[in-house]
């Protein structure tokens, strides 16, 4: 039997998170496994601060995440984990989810823009070649229909490193020519990805 010596640094399981406002999602199962470091990323600094830490070990990153290193705006919205990068589908206005309790919810409030923000956005792939974020194992994406963007911006480390991807997605428009599923699906199997599980459908 090969016994070689490994430390915390090189059993550590580099997972990072984008948007979500404070949530995490099921991704969070995986800090069970130990040795894990976390990273999350939102563009605004209220929604870091309200970030629940499923670990000890993590960094919080105030930086819109995207597919360029470029200048953009982001479109706040009167129901604030709606904000993105994308304009609202004003059709989209409508949509109507029962909830458990047999009321409506309509997608209404999640349209409505309250402000937008002139920002930087910068790809995981530069923020990590600029020794600013640590390397990607485990990439979780919560970014409201900036879903594709942000992972051609890891594009390097979807084909080099990544071992797996928890992504939202979206079957019709939530936001204005935002890519669906099926985008999203033809973008991973490009790097050898496939569908494992589907979690937390919504139906509207």
């Amino acid at each position: 039997m090969l016994n070689v010596a490994t430390n915390d640094e090189q059993l550590r399981i580099r997972i990072h998170h984008i948007g979500g406002i404070g949530e995490s999602g099921p991704v969070e199962v995986l800090g069970r496994l130990g040795h894990v470091e976390w990273v999350f990323y939102d563009a605004q600094a209220e929604s870091l601060s309200s970030v629940r830490v499923p670990g000890n070990l993590y960094r919080l990153v105030q930086r819109a995440i995207g597919g360029t290193n470029s200048a953009a705006k982001f479109h706040v919205t009167e129901w604030p984990s709606a904000s993105s990068l994308l304009k609202p589908s004003l059709d989209a206005e409508k949509y109507t989810m029962i909830l458990e309790d047999n009321r409506a919810q309509t997608w209404g409030r999640h349209t409505k823009i309250v402000n937008s923000i002139d920002l930087r956005v910068s790809t995981l792939d530069t923020l990590a070649q600029n020794n600013e974020v640590p390397p990607v194992d485990f990439l979780s994406i919560d970014a409201q229909g900036a879903e594709l963007s942000i992972l051609e911006g890891a594009s390097s480390f979807l084909k080099e490193r990544i071992i797996g991807v928890l992504c939202e997605v979206e079957f019709t428009e939530l936001y204005e020519k935002q890519p669906l599923f099926c985008d999203i699906q033809d973008r991973l199997r490009q790097d050898h990805f496939r569908v494992c599980e589907i979690y937390n459908p919504q139906y509207f």
